[in-house]
């Protein structure tokens, strides 16, 4: 016999209280992944820029929305588990990072993304799975249309430095987000009603299937690979089991899938890739050299870093603060002549969180992923009806892909992706057993917006300030009047003050210089930068490191 998991105010019907949740959210994941501005108007923070407030924005109104509705909230132990993870973020924020800046901007992501997964969940159970699921489909298929512009023309120079990314501005970022979305694609295509929204549907496979390939992302690859190979042997053991409305579907789903990809390899594009794709297939796994063998590199030394910090790690988003302390001879992740030597975030979900939140946060996000393929086993084995296995096969799959894309690339660690995933794995995640039921009066639901509009408001606003001084940063002709405001805009902005002392050593002004080459140095202790500008006005490096020591760790 069926045994359903108990859960609170379960409806397939949806509630009137939910539609301006569901506004919220599913506007917000709309204009995070497709909203770019143009590039006179924000210049290189067109894309990392508005998708950070747009992100923040939509966290913070869906979750005030979802408070104004809910009368009667549940907590199982995906959602506490979670909080456990999002607690320890903080803790390790508010204790060991040595760049609070920094430090914002990655605690953002986190709860702002927490909010948006414990808010997806209640739409999800009070009949909004389907809209939600629904739009995950069409914004990756949307994404994957920019994706296809780029590379064929239209829309060329979209993002110069890593085209084809469409409106993410990053082909292996815009790559992952589509191979986690097939799922829920083919998800919807075995459920869909109508003929209309069959061939949309469809046409998203088919899409996806065409921007994948074009991007060339070998991580995307991989975990398309993994996740194809798992789905086929399940639904290969469950195809006697399904009816040929499904069946069908299912092969429709695959051949459009290929169509896509056939399609993209035979025609011609503006790409300017220098080896084939079949180059590129075969250095899916390729370690001895070239990135893979960087990223190896990387991992080892970032380990150390775990090892010397394993409860609370070096504060989230600290990584780059103290990798420099940490890299060896030819590690092609660190440029010691460069302003910004290393990247902003590692590439490995699972290695960045371990360094920069420490090993029990690390646990109990893997605590999370596995209640959640827990309970899709026990669906799958209770065979709690066709709808439930379909989701809890999707899950398992979306599960799978992101954590080999989180092996290898970073997912997580960005605004979109996280928004991205937070959505679509909470409208997939039934509920389970209760654990906490809170019943909030009036007062404490205002307390709890209050709560919100904290925690989402100072990312929201430093992401928009961040954004705006970088922009003048990096403005074309660079004068010492735009760095100066940039300075005084972006307390947490080294760049900037990078710059402006490197043209106050060269016009020989060198206190001044010294004062402002000292504040970028305390936000980034381990970095030569500021000692190799310093050193212009002919003074030797100790003279620096003796007036401004490092921080002790």
């Amino acid at each position: 016999m069926t045994q359903q998991t108990p859960t609170a105010e379960v409806s397939d019907t949806p509630r009137p209280g939910t539609s301006r949740a569901l506004v919220c959210l599913v506007g917000g994941l709309f204009a995070t992944l497709l909203g770019v501005l143009p590039s006179a108007w924000l210049g290189t923070e067109r894309f990392t820029c508005p998708k950070n407030v747009l992100f923040h924005a939509a966290a913070l109104a869906t979750a005030v929305a979802c408070l104004a509705w809910g009368r009667r909230w549940t907590l199982d132990a995906v959602d506490l588990s979670l909080g456990v993870f999002a607690g320890l973020s903080l803790l390790s924020a508010l204790a060991v990072a040595a760049n609070p800046w920094l430090t914002l901007v990655s605690t953002g992501v986190t709860l702002s993304g927490s909010m948006l997964f414990l808010c997806t969940r209640p739409l999800a159970e009070n009949g909004r799975r389907e809209a939600i699921l629904l739009a995950v489909v069409l914004v990756a298929g949307l994404l994957a249309l920019t994706v296809l512009l780029e590379a064929y023309g239209p829309l060329k120079g979209l993002s110069t430095r890593r085209a084809p990314g469409g409106t993410l501005g990053h082909r292996n970022r815009a790559a992952h987000l589509l191979v986690l979305s097939l799922p829920v694609t083919w998800l919807c295509l075995t459920r869909a009603r109508r003929r209309p929204m069959l061939a949309v549907l469809l046409a998203c496979a088919m899409l996806t299937g065409a921007a994948v390939t074009l991007t060339r992302s070998r991580a995307a690859w991989l975990a398309l690979l993994v996740l194809g190979l798992g789905m086929g042997v399940a639904w290969g053991l469950a195809w006697h089991a399904a009816d040929a409305t499904r069946r069908r579907r299912t092969a429709g789903f695959i051949v459009a899938l290929l169509g896509g990809v056939g399609v993209a390899l035979v025609m011609p594009n503006t790409l300017e890739w220098r080896g084939s794709y079949g180059d590129s297939l075969r250095r899916i796994g390729e370690y001895e050299a070239g990135s893979g063998q960087g990223r190896l590199v990387q991992y080892g030394n970032t380990l150390r870093m775990i090892v010397d910090a394993p409860l609370l790690g070096v504060g989230p988003g600290n990584w780059p603060v103290h990798y420099p302390r940490y890299t060896t001879r030819g590690d092609p992740s660190y440029n010691v002549d460069a302003v910004v030597p290393v990247g902003s975030v590692p590439q490995s979900d699972w290695m960045g969180f371990l360094a920069e939140r420490g090993l029990p946060a690390m646990l109990a996000l893997a605590l999370v992923a596995g209640l959640l393929l827990a309970e899709s086993w026990k669906r799958a084995r209770n065979e709690a009806g066709p709808e439930w296995g379909s989701e809890a096969l999707a899950l398992t799959a979306v599960l799978a892909g992101l954590l080999v894309m989180g092996g290898v690339d970073t997912v997580l660690l960005t605004t979109e992706g996280m928004f991205f995933v937070a959505v679509m794995v909470g409208a997939l995640a039934r509920a389970q057993r209760e654990q906490v039921v809170i019943v909030p009066g009036v007062a404490r639901r205002r307390a709890a917006m209050v709560l919100v509009v904290l925690l989402t408001g100072g990312p929201l606003v430093y992401g928009a300030v961040r954004g705006w001084a970088r922009h003048l940063v990096f403005l074309e002709p660079q004068t010492a009047e735009r760095l100066e405001r940039a300075s005084r805009l972006d307390p947490g902005g080294s760049e900037a003050r990078l710059f402006l002392g490197s043209m106050k050593a060269r016009a020989g002004q060198c206190e001044e210089a010294r004062a402002i080459l000292r504040e970028a140095r305390n936000l980034f202790p381990y970095s030569e930068a500021p000692l190799k500008i310093w050193s212009q006005c002919a003074r030797s490096r100790r003279d620096l490191a003796r007036e401004a020591p490092l921080p002790v760790q």
